[in-house]
């Protein structure tokens, strides 16, 4: 029994660190030091991403060149700050506003931020969902046409990426995607649209 006693502080000890590590304590401070550590997992990402319209009067198609900061987070997953450049082509099929043209040719900046889910890694293959949410501005011309020059630029999806070395990660991806002005006045002439794209990740 004194030996018991002795081991008694102890024992209870261990036995808050187990009611903590249940309730996920534990864990969290672990992966909160893991996430700002010299060795997450943080990389640049350099993309293309060709989108084809959904919407039947809206036939224009997008074509985006970006580049992406990325830091790790805890669970598997990670965010971005992204941007790059962007150009649309077409023109409407229906009316635009009276006094509008039905060209929708643009060349304009992404900018925004994204977060990723990283689902499955097995050995060289890495299996992720992903959401953005950034702006478009088409530097004065409006998109669609009738419109405004400044949007809100939102994509959803998933894709596969696949390790060359331990720095280079090759990945391909699809994303649906639709562009608002959020109900500006005096028109919204929204654009939805869908495709895929390619990356380049170099972790470091």
């Amino acid at each position: 029994m004194f030996v018991f006693a002795l081991f008694l502080p102890a024992l209870r000890r261990l036995q808050f660190a187990l009611i903590g590590a249940s309730l996920g304590v534990i864990p969290t401070v672990a992966w909160s030091t893991d996430a700002v550590s010299a060795e997450a997992g943080n990389a640049w990402v350099y993309s293309a991403t060709y989108l084809s319209p959904t919407l039947y009067n809206r036939p224009m198609d997008m074509v985006a060149v970006e580049a992406a900061r990325a830091w790790d987070l805890p669970y598997q997953f990670e965010v971005q700050i992204r941007g790059g450049v962007a150009h649309t082509m077409g023109e409407r099929s229906d009316d635009a506003p009276y006094g509008e043209g039905r060209d929708s040719t643009t060349t304009g900046i992404t900018g925004g931020v994204g977060l990723r889910y990283n689902m499955i890694e097995f050995r060289s293959v890495h299996i992720f969902a992903e959401a953005i949410a950034q702006f478009y501005w088409g530097q004065g011309q409006p998109f669609p046409a009738g419109g405004s020059a400044i949007n809100g630029f939102l994509r959803a999806g998933g894709g596969v990426g696949y390790d060359i070395s331990a720095s280079y990660r090759i990945e391909a991806y699809y994303h649906a995607a639709h562009i608002s002005n959020g109900g500006k006045p005096p028109h919204n002439p929204t654009w939805e649209g869908e495709g895929g794209g390619i990356a380049v990740r170099y972790r470091f």
